[in-house]
């Protein structure tokens, strides 16, 4: 195969790989934001008195009447379907953690994207100057 072929084979899985990637940080950022607003909400959570009534999405634009009996403590999923009682501070800890996690994956992955993009440029630049 001629290296000009190969070279626009490259660059074809190079714009597929810079496809995938930009997914994965629009994932990312949609969770981030979930995140953060979770955060913010359990800020709020936290004046809540006992017995207030709130609405609980049982599915989508489905919701049940229900009374919070402690707003002190919360139910959080730790993985495995494991699901243990936590304050609203150590919640708020949790998900901060998770937040922080997830900013290090996405700058991760602003790299990668960086450095495809890079590849891209050189690889067309190559191939302007043998078209």
């Amino acid at each position: 195969m001629e290296k000009t072929e190969q070279q626009f084979m490259q660059l074809r899985m190079l714009h597929e790989q810079i496809k995938q990637v930009q997914e994965h940080l629009q994932t990312l950022e949609k969770q981030l934001t979930e995140l953060v607003y979770v955060h913010e909400s359990l800020e709020e959570f936290k004046t809540v008195k006992p017995e207030t009534e709130i609405l609980v999405q049982l599915a989508s634009g489905i919701f049940a009447v229900a009374k919070i009996q402690d707003p002190s403590h919360l139910r959080v999923n730790v993985g495995a379907s494991v699901v243990v009682e936590k304050n609203v501070d150590k919640t708020k800890e949790i998900i901060g953690e998770q937040i922080q996690d997830l900013t290090k994956i996405q700058a991760e992955m602003q790299k990668q994207f960086t450095l495809v993009l890079s590849q891209i440029q050189h690889l067309q630049a190559e191939l302007k100057d043998h078209v």
